[in-house]
């Protein structure tokens, strides 16, 4: 057994059937007071695949202290689950569910998919299989009908297969309230925005995190330590650390489809969002594009860092805006340039430690600092309108669907790998 999962996974082994030797994909669902987990299970077996198998893990997860309402849901689910895991298993697409009730002070998402996954990983490590993908979707989302094929041929169909990608997702617009789908819109639009004003500066890891839309090759996710059990957030954290310095992708010939409701399951993400904007006019707010300005002008002067002494590192910065000098002295760039010297033989390999340091929790807390301090946000459809201009695409209006719309056809066709 790995030393992850001999160490660090989730303790207990949820299922005691072995899985199939063909197994080559795993879906695992955390599923918190969820009413409707069949609508996803249908999905998930309506997709086209053949030649290999397919697990479902569904973990069905409340806190210690839950709710009454809730604890009756978590049986309600089960229930179904057993229903349909009776009615509907075949072959080579199985579902198998389990109930944990976690300790309150780190129940959430975070530590649900961390359940689910490892045992992904201890069922693909019991047959050997190292390219075993581990996918994460979500028990509101549902999916295209080729999602598994196209899974399936990312991590399989080459010899130096990815260590995980980023699906393509779309938020249902249609049979909404006017309002909520006007939100939606914006929302996704904001995080799509967000990516493309990262690529806009040439920042290498600039993927969508989305859990419910990943996929992770089994050995690459017990190399890095496996989910974290963060009760928001999780999906961003674990996949900046999984891509880092490693083939990551874009999938983009699929589509999964998450939830557009509103939702109060974690802090903040979707749900919340709609929540917070729920019977408002005012339109969603984002980060102002002279924020991704600086960030390509410090980006396109990195190797310049190479041949400076590491004790002049803070003259170096000196000539950037505020915003960036204030965020790599918090960041201690002195330091962190000393070290990936002492550590690279060459340009290519301080570059590669250097990116890893500039990684995406500090380009997130330097968006957010200078957001907060030097560039107000705008409204979403302003910002992005500027950034489709910035970016060669002229005629589209300050329209949110139109502009949405726009960003969603350039992820369809958006070919990015990193590979380190």
């Amino acid at each position: 057994m790995s030393v992850y999962l001999d160490r660090y996974a989730w303790k207990d082994v949820l299922f005691k059937d072995p899985p199939r030797n063909d197994l080559a994909i795993s879906v695992v669902i955390p599923c918190y007071n969820e009413l409707r987990i069949t609508k996803s299970l249908e999905s998930l077996w309506g997709c086209n695949f053949s030649g290999y198998s397919v697990e479902v893990i569904v973990i069905v997860n409340e806190p210690h202290t839950s709710t009454e309402a809730v604890r009756i849901q978590s049986q309600k689910t089960l229930k179904e689950l057993a229903q349909w895991s009776a009615s509907y298993n075949k072959t080579r697409l199985r579902l198998l569910f389990a109930h944990s009730v976690l300790p309150d002070r780190h129940a959430g998402v975070g530590l649900a998919r961390k359940i689910g996954m490892d045992e992904a990983a201890r069922r693909f490590e019991s047959i050997n299989n190292t390219k075993g993908v581990i996918c994460g979707f979500d028990a509101d989302c549902t999916c295209a009908e080729n999602y598994l094929t196209e899974v399936y041929k990312t991590f399989y169909h080459s010899h130096d297969g990815p260590v995980g990608t980023s699906i393509y997702f779309e938020h249902p617009l249609d049979n909404l309230d006017d309002d909520v789908s006007i939100h939606i819109a914006e929302y996704e639009l904001h995080l799509r925005y967000y990516i493309h004003a990262l690529r806009f500066a040439n920042y290498p890891y600039s993927y969508q995190t989305v859990g419910s839309s990943m996929a992770v090759n089994t050995e690459r996710y017990k190399a890095i330590g496996g989910m974290n059990i963060r009760k928001a957030g999780e999906d961003f954290h674990f996949l900046h650390r999984l891509m880092n310095g490693q083939k990551f992708v874009n999938l983009n010939t699929t589509t999964v489809f998450p939830s557009s409701r509103l939702s109060d399951r974690v802090p903040f993400g979707t749900g919340k969002a709609m929540i917070k904007h729920r019977g408002s006019n005012l339109e969603i707010m984002t980060y102002h594009n002279d924020i991704f300005n600086e960030l390509k002008y410090f980006l396109s002067s990195i190797d310049e860092l190479y041949q400076v002494d590491p004790k002049k590192t803070k003259e170096w910065i000196s000539c950037f805006h505020e915003a960036v000098k204030d965020s790599l002295l918090e960041m201690d760039l002195e330091a962190h340039h000393a070290r990936c010297l002492k550590n690279s033989r060459n340009h290519e390999t301080w570059k590669k430690h250097m990116m890893s340091v500039l990684n995406g929790l500090f380009i997130l807390k330097f968006v957010h600092y200078a957001s907060d301090q030097f560039f107000p946000k705008l409204p979403v459809t302003q910002a992005a309108q500027i950034l489709a201009i910035q970016c060669g695409s002229t005629g589209l209006e300050a329209n949110v669907f139109e502009l949405l719309e726009h960003y969603r056809n350039q992820d369809r066709h958006n070919s990015t790998t990193t590979s380190g």
